[in-house]
């Protein structure tokens, strides 16, 4: 990634400040021997906990399927795109689901991305998940997702009760918008489960942090730093990236980023490291889902028009051939705590 330009904008640096940002040292890297980039995740394999239609996979079962692989600087995730899957099948389409093995509390997480699942039937997640079986306890932080055609990034909290944030779309602090406000999972005028979100905007390539125009532009830079005063995510599209987060970097340094985030989550109606513990890092695809399948997203995101199947449950059973697309590549991954 060496030759990245800076990016030019006066915003951020001030705000970082004021969440705390730390001095950070280079504590995992998943890309260190691309051939072993998948020792550091378990393969998750138990029925889906959001009801899509996929079957996650064990690692020998992914390998043998060629839905796991990697070369020389990047490793690859993806669904099964060859098998059309009968009435009474009982299972969904093969795909996998990545868990870091390692638990953090506070840190900096980096992800290069050069693409990332898009199109019809797709739930794509990069995001953080605190240890344990009682969800949302020990928080949930969603990076990277989205569903179907979305076209922009949507970053989102899920907690218990007590955590709400604080709106500065207008101080400019960040360039999202806020969809929801309040990170509790049964927060009161929410729907369930939506937690406190905000969408980043919808660019075209060059700058498109989601979906197609994000793979044309052979995507970006995520990074994103929780302390105990709030959490911040930035995308830097191919074009942006600071020179401290070049792939050869052990000390990044995000004070001195002069781009504004995509996403701030901070305020005093949060205690966040009561609601944010022991996070480990998650790579899946979903298909489907309570998301992606609800009837009425499948048919406001123009799905059931353009692929012409009333449900996304069909579409994604009957053709295997239209989920060549469904797949992620990670250039670089990489998590630093303080130093």
């Amino acid at each position: 990634m060496a030759g990245f330009s800076k990016f030019a904008s006066a915003l951020g640096a001030i705000f970082l400040a004021r969440l705390g940002s730390a001095g950070y040292v280079l504590k995992e890297d998943f890309l260190s021997n691309p051939s072993s980039s998948f020792d550091g995740f378990n393969f998750f394999n138990q029925e889906d906990p959001t009801a899509g239609t996929v079957e996650y996979v064990s690692e020998p079962v992914a390998a043998l399927a060629s839905l796991i692989g990697y070369n020389h600087d990047s490793f690859m995730v993806a669904v099964d795109a060859k098998t059309e899957l009968g009435d009474s099948a009982t299972a969904g389409r093969q795909s996998v689901r990545l868990e870091g093995k390692t638990n953090y509390n506070h840190g900096l997480l980096v992800a290069d991305v050069t693409h990332m699942p898009a199109g019809c039937g797709t739930w794509p997640a990069f995001w953080l998940l605190g240890a344990g079986d009682s969800w949302p306890s020990t928080g949930e932080i969603d990076i990277i997702e989205g569903v179907n055609n979305q076209a922009g990034d949507q970053v989102t909290l899920h907690t218990t009760s007590g955590c709400a944030i604080q709106n500065q779309t207008g101080q400019n602090v960040y360039t999202g918008r806020v969809l929801t406000s309040d990170c509790d999972v049964n927060a009161p005028n929410q729907d369930q489960n939506a937690g406190c979100g905000i969408q980043a905007p919808t660019n075209p390539v060059g700058n498109a942090s989601f979906g197609t125009n994000f793979n044309t532009q052979q995507g970006g830079v995520f990074a994103t730093e929780w302390t105990s005063n709030g959490i911040t995510v930035w995308f830097f599209p191919r074009s942006a990236i600071p020179q401290d987060l070049a792939s050869n970097s052990t000390a990044p340094n995000p004070q001195g980023w002069k781009q504004a985030p995509l996403a701030q989550f901070s305020g005093s109606n949060c205690t966040w490291d009561a609601h944010f513990q022991n996070m480990r890092p998650i790579i899946n695809i979903d298909l489907c889902g309570a998301w992606a399948g609800d009837a009425s997203v499948w048919e406001s995101s123009g799905c059931q028009a353009q692929t012409q199947v009333d449900t996304c449950e069909d579409y994604v059973r009957t053709y295997p051939g239209n989920f060549t697309e469904a797949y992620w590549i990670f250039k670089g991954m990489r998590m630093y705590e303080s130093d």
